[in-house]
């Protein structure tokens, strides 16, 4: 879990750049800034990774994965990062 406490210490300027230190957490910028951006956990497909706000699923209808570099840090008030299989909570 990272609160936002811990957001503002790390001082980043954008999602990519908090998520970048995290354990099993790997990123893949497709292009220059504003476009797409690719998470992968643990090995999985950027498809494979639900991103949720506020209890809604986001992301993309043509590749699957969420468009990261659309959310501001500065409304991140909490991120957690569930690692394992969730397929019951979330679907698979």
């Amino acid at each position: 879990v990272i609160d936002r406490a811990q957001i503002e210490r790390r001082q980043v300027n954008s999602l990519q750049d908090l998520l970048r230190g995290e354990a099993g957490v790997a990123l893949a910028n497709n292009g220059g800034p504003g476009k797409p951006t690719s998470l992968f956990l643990r090995g999985t497909e950027s498809d494979q990774v639900v991103v949720l706000i506020d209890g809604v699923r986001i992301g993309s209808a043509t590749s699957g994965g969420a468009a990261l570099q659309d959310l501001p840090i500065e409304q991140i008030e909490r991120i957690e990062i569930v690692r394992g299989p969730f397929s019951s909570l979330y679907g698979s």
